[in-house]
């Protein structure tokens, strides 16, 4: 399992992840490299948690999916992007639970992000609200409010890196390393 994060600001977007991979099944956990959980393409960034093939399917698919939400994302090009979508997890085989697919996650680009729910629906961010994603996403969206609340912490790095903390300290699924980076409106790491 995952825990993604992400939140837009003015001249980008914050993203992290943990980098440990479990099978909800034995709750066993492997590290993975840094980075591992999200796939980038030309300035672009997609993170999924759910099963392997969710990844595998969004990857082949991401050049398509950006080209849709390039520029002006109207709702005609948002249901292309998940139409896009569906059609590689449907390629892959990714499975489907009660009518959802066993994945969500994001996509950052052009310094805005937009939210990947389990049915594939493409929903844009509102800026200097964190997205969360996976199975510590509900602590670390709590440990977010509590630090808008505080404002103990004033840098996005701090403030994401204690989400993170707050998602592998309560959820079972979340560990190992934890890594926060900032991605410009140009695409590039600063």
């Amino acid at each position: 399992m995952t825990t993604l994060v992400a939140v837009t600001v003015s001249n980008g977007v914050w993203i992290g992840a943990d980098s440990a991979i479990t099978d909800s099944g034995d709750r066993r956990c492997r590290e993975l490299e840094p980075f591992a959980k999200w796939d980038f393409l030309d300035g672009w960034a997609l993170g999924l948690s759910g099963c392997p093939l969710t990844a595998q399917a969004a990857t082949t698919a991401l050049s398509e999916i950006k080209r849709w939400l390039q520029q002006d994302a109207t709702f005609e090009k948002l249901l292309m992007a998940r139409c896009t979508l569906l059609r590689a997890y449907t390629d892959y085989n990714v499975p489907v639970k009660e009518g959802h697919y066993k994945a969500s996650g994001m996509l950052v680009g052009d310094g805005k992000v937009w939210d990947i729910g389990s049915s594939g629906v493409f929903l844009p961010g509102t800026p200097g609200k964190l997205f969360a994603s996976g199975s510590g996403a509900d602590f670390a969206l709590g440990a977010w409010q509590v630090q808008e609340q505080l404002t103990e912490c004033d840098s996005y790095f701090g403030k994401l890196t204690c989400c993170l903390e707050a998602a592998r300290h309560y959820d079972i699924y979340t560990g190992s390393e934890l890594w926060v980076k900032f991605l410009d409106r140009d695409g590039k790491f600063v």
